[in-house]
């Protein structure tokens, strides 16, 4: 059996040569642009219930804990100046400065898992 057809529309989607829709862009940005708002909102409001307990937690582990929040936060804080104008707003932001500004997400990621 042999596969004769190609569908060219779909292979396009995948090298990123076809402009997608203004309604794809926003089904998929806003709510990832919600969910990364919501996200740093609650790191943020978790470490400054962290910094104002401060008989509750170890010093040890409140030290982790909030290095833990902050690697997330600035994990998440590369969705706004790299992910989101290029999901929302078709931004095409070429290779070396694509790098240069998702290089943050690599190591926030890697503090994050250092930590746990």
């Amino acid at each position: 059996m042999s596969y004769t057809g190609w569908n060219w529309t779909q292979i396009e989607q995948c090298l990123g040569r076809s402009e997608f829709k203004l309604s794809d862009r926003l089904f998929v940005g806003l709510p990832f642009l919600i969910f990364s708002k919501i996200s740093v909102a609650l790191n943020v409001i978790f470490m400054r219930i962290i910094h104002a307990n401060r008989s509750t937690l170890d010093a040890n582990l409140k030290r982790h804990v909030y290095s833990l929040a902050i690697a997330c936060t600035g994990y998440m804080s590369v969705n706004f100046w790299s992910h989101i104008p290029i999901v929302l707003f078709a931004a095409d932001i070429r290779d070396p400065l694509n790098i240069i500004l998702a290089t943050p997400n690599s190591f926030f990621y890697q503090a994050s898992m250092n930590k746990c």
